[in-house]
């Protein structure tokens, strides 16, 4: 009886240290949520500021005007390869060896 009793304790015993391991593990997991929460809101915040800076702001303004002048560049140069603009320009193939032979026989 008493080696029950043992085992009963040991068992309850566990119980509660597996009942006070699984609260620990969702407090864990909650303060990681909240932590990822509050590295999400300060990498907004953060690009936020960046969008506001000047530098950001001239960057932006350069980029988009190059856009511009690529886009106007790519309409005149559609209008003297119109081939260009229709996704490149299709390259003939060299002619083979054999035909280089056949054709250097036929010089003499």
């Amino acid at each position: 009886q008493l080696a029950c009793q043992s085992l009963q304790d040991s068992e309850e015993s566990t119980k509660r240290k597996t009942k006070m391991l699984q609260d620990q593990v969702q407090i864990l997991k909650d303060s990681v949520r909240k932590k990822g929460d509050e590295i999400e809101a300060a990498r907004k915040e953060a690009v936020g500021k960046l969008n506001e800076t000047s530098q950001f702001k001239s960057l932006k303004k350069m980029v988009s005007t190059k856009n511009d002048q690529i886009k106007q560049l790519r309409d005149r140069l559609a209008k003297y390869e119109p081939q260009a603009a229709e996704g490149g320009i299709e390259l003939e193939a060299e002619s083979s060896s054999e035909e280089d032979e056949q054709n250097s026989d036929d010089d003499f």
